[in-house]
């Protein structure tokens, strides 16, 4: 029987009934109106008896759709063990994403960060259930009402559109593909409505730019040779950090690789820029750059870090994080006390937790990646309890490791700690997030953008540019990364680039006279017809 309850800290209606031997409680998004009776038994005023009839009839019907659900199931489990002879199986909640994994795709084994990004989707429902809903155990006790608060809590959490939508995706074909094997009869996930994506486009660097970053990077040996390669073939930058010498070809200077997020196969052509790289390197290991393989394999944040420091160099770093390094004010304590007292956006937290865990040295590496782990977990929306039971941890365990967490980023960590945001801070931060992580518009996947504005501006055939990208579409080409600029761009780009990158950075002699000719003045024509004797009298 389907009743309703009265919670006093609560401004909505909640239903109670029994499905599937378990008591299903409930809010049925009814909102309370009028003036409440002291007890539920009484009368209340007109408007909260129209919301009672609304709450009412929802709670009815939710209960009538459970034993249908109960009716349809069994329906189904006699006909096939009429059938087979065997009862339908079930999928519990927790295995969901090896169930997922289990499945026979057209295109073969998925690549490992496809599988790695879709785990984490799978491992925040679970999460979430387990969490809100604890008397579900499998996949077919998942109702719509609990598809949808899941993927409100992801909105709460400031993710993306492109993040939302890409969640809502995987789960609904999970269970749609899963149907039969978990004895689900209605796809929670269906009539849930897509969000609007709003695109954050990367910016492509100005030809003076790239110079600017490769003169930063000139005497960095570990994030110079990633730079040229990312400068050089739009490859993405794990798959820079483990491109291995199988996939370069020296003397016909071409690199066929299959990238790790889609595992299309791609062909690059070798400019001279990332030939010379190449050649000054030895070959000790599979991979081309051995040391940056073994960091992105342990810590793939922490090549970001390396590399930041870089376009920091060379003139790239956000305002907000340029304000904050010429901030000298105040003793170290005073800033620590502000950091902790002022709201932060969790993607922030994200970020900055992240960076400072790992640039740390005060723990040993193997307490600095349990804390990396359990930070990461516990900002995905997990709990003590749940963290505690993953990481095999007691209260006391799990305590010791939050305060050393706190103690390394700086800020309040546990949400009971966390200092509450005004509503200015949650406009700012709603303002500025497109997800959990800020989009870095100049940072190393711009390189990705440049290239691809670069070879379109300069007339290559779009189909060209998505074997070298691995882009199965062109409208993902044109939207995402092909971003022409005005005029004085588009010129800047066909005339400096392919010097930049076909003539390793150097510019022949007549491109040099050409060079001194353009700029010359009548302030400068003396010394500019110095320099271009002395160009001519250079052999070649």
């Amino acid at each position: 029987m389907a009743t309703l309850e009265l919670r006093k800290t609560s401004k909505w209606w909640y239903g109670r009934w029994t499905e599937n031997g378990h008591v299903v409680v409930q809010n049925l998004d009814v909102k309370i109106a009028g003036s409440r009776p002291a007890r539920l038994s009484e009368i209340g005023d007109r408007r909260f008896e129209q919301t009672r009839a609304a709450a009412e009839a929802k709670v009815q019907q939710l209960a009538r759709d459970a034993q249908t659900r109960k009716h349809v199931e069994g329906l189904a489990q006699a006909i096939h063990v009429a059938r087979t002879g065997n009862r339908i199986g079930t999928v519990p909640i927790d295995g969901i994403f090896n169930a997922w994994q289990a499945l026979s795709r057209r295109r073969g084994q998925m690549s490992v960060t496809y599988g790695k990004t879709s785990g984490a989707v799978f491992r925040q429902f679970v999460e979430f259930l387990e969490g809100h809903y604890p008397d579900t155990h499998e996949m077919a006790d998942v109702t719509h009402e609990m598809a949808a608060a899941f993927l409100a809590s992801e909105r709460a959490r400031g993710v993306s559109g492109r993040t939302f939508n890409a969640a809502l995706s995987l789960l609904k074909s999970a269970f749609r593909n899963l149907r039969r094997q978990a004895s689900i009869v209605d796809n929670p996930f269906d009539g849930i409505v897509g969000q609007d994506e709003n695109t954050m486009h990367r910016i492509p660097f100005m030809p003076d730019e790239l110079r600017a970053i490769l003169d930063a990077a000139k005497d960095d040996s570990f994030c110079r040779p990633l730079i040229v390669t990312g400068i050089c073939t739009a490859m993405r930058r794990g798959d820079v950090c483990q491109l291995r010498w199988a996939d370069v070809d020296m003397e016909n200077r071409f690199i066929t690789v299959l990238t790790s997020k889609t595992g299309a196969r791609v062909s690059i052509p070798m400019f001279q820029l990332l030939h010379d790289e190449l050649t000054t390197l030895p070959r000790t290991s599979k991979f081309c750059f051995p040391d940056q393989a073994a960091l992105y394999q342990a810590h793939p944040d922490a090549i970001t870090v390396r590399l930041a420091r870089v376009f920091a160099a060379a003139g790239f770093v956000d305002a907000k994080d340029d304000q904050e390094a010429g901030d000298t004010g105040g003793s170290k304590q005073q800033k620590k006390a502000k950091a902790v007292a002022v709201a932060i956006p969790e993607a922030e937290m994200l970020q900055r937790g992240r960076d400072q865990i790992l640039a740390g040295n005060r723990y040993t590496a193997k307490v600095r990646t349990n804390m990396l782990k359990i930070f990461e977990r516990y900002m995905a929306g997990g709990t003590l309890g749940s963290i505690m039971k993953e990481f095999g941890l007691s209260k006391g365990g799990a305590s010791m490791y939050f305060k050393r967490i706190e103690e390394v980023v700086g800020f309040a960590v546990v949400r009971q700690r966390r200092p509450k945001p005004t509503v200015k801070i949650r406009a700012a931060a709603h303002a500025t997030r497109q997800g959990l992580k800020k989009v870095n518009q100049r940072g190393f996947h711009a390189f990705r953008a440049s290239w691809v504005t670069l070879a379109m501006t300069a007339g290559v055939p779009v189909d060209l540019v998505r074997k070298v990208t691995g882009h199965t579409t062109v409208e993902t080409v044109l939207t995402h990364y092909f971003q022409p600029g005005k005029e004085d761009f588009r010129k800047a780009l066909e005339a400096a680039m392919p010097k930049l990158l076909t003539s390793g950075g150097t510019l022949t002699r007549d491109e040099q006279v050409r060079e001194l000719l353009d700029k010359s003045t009548t302030e400068t024509w003396q010394q500019d017809r110095d320099a271009l004797l002395a160009l001519m009298a250079k052999p070649g």
